[in-house]
Formats: structure tokens, C-alpha cells, sequence
């Protein structure tokens, strides 16, 4: 299943983008998309290094998205037997396709992109 929307691969039996909300079709179809289609810069579990990215990003006047940012606020681990908590993955950060090589540029210059 892929967004229409997002072109996110998602596991059979679901019905809907989690990150936009759009429905899922059963084929990728047309993956390339626009330049103002969002694509994927950067995903990360520390809610300090997505601070640091939204400021470069705005500050450099990239429109961008966040999703999942609020997982970062959650304990990553349970308090019962310290198992892993699959909501706690991190944030995916977006930018349009257009920006992405910019936004690229701009965090390798100024903070590690090897999440």
C-alpha cells in the first residue's frame, strides 16, 4: 500500500497515510511527483537535534513538515521489562522534493545527517 500523497510504503491492510491522512493505493503509481510534493530529509529519535533542524531550516527559509514529534515527548522504553516502545522511533522531517538538495546541503554543513 503507498500514499497518494506522501509516497510512503505502508504494510497491507492499512487504509490511510498515517503522516497526511491521504488514502493508500495499491500500487506506488507515479513516485517521482512535483517539486512541491514533500519528500522525506531526515528522520531522528533526539527531540534536541530536531530543535536544532527546525532553526537551520527556518532560518534558512525552507518550508519543511514534522511528523511524529510526538513520540520524542514519550519515555522510549515501558517501565514494565524495558521493551522497546515502537511510538518512540523519532520525527520524520519533510521538505518539498525541490528543497531537498538546499536542506541537504545546509545540515551536512552543521550537524551530522547519520541517523
Amino acid at each position: 500500500m503507498f500514499c497518494t500523497q506522501c509516497k510512503i510504503a505502508y504494510p497491507a491492510g492499512q487504509s490511510v497515510c498515517r503522516s497526511c491522512g491521504a488514502p493508500l493505493e495499491d500500487t506506488p503509481g507515479n513516485l517521482t511527483g512535483s517539486d512541491d510534493d514533500p519528500v522525506e530529509l531526515l528522520r531522528t529519535p533526539d527531540i534536541a537535534r530536531l530543535a536544532v533542524i527546525r532553526s537551520l531550516l527556518e532560518s534558512s527559509g525552507i518550508p519543511f513538515t514534522v511528523f511524529g514529534e510526538e513520540g520524542l515527548r514519550t519515555f522510549p522504553l515501558s517501565m514494565a521489562g524495558g521493551f522497546f516502545n515502537p511510538s518512540a522511533i523519532g520525527a520524520v522531517i519533510r521538505v518539498r522534493r525541490q528543497d531537498l538538495p538546499a536542506a541537504r546541503q545546509l545540515l551536512e554543513e552543521t550537524v551530522a545527517l547519520d541517523d
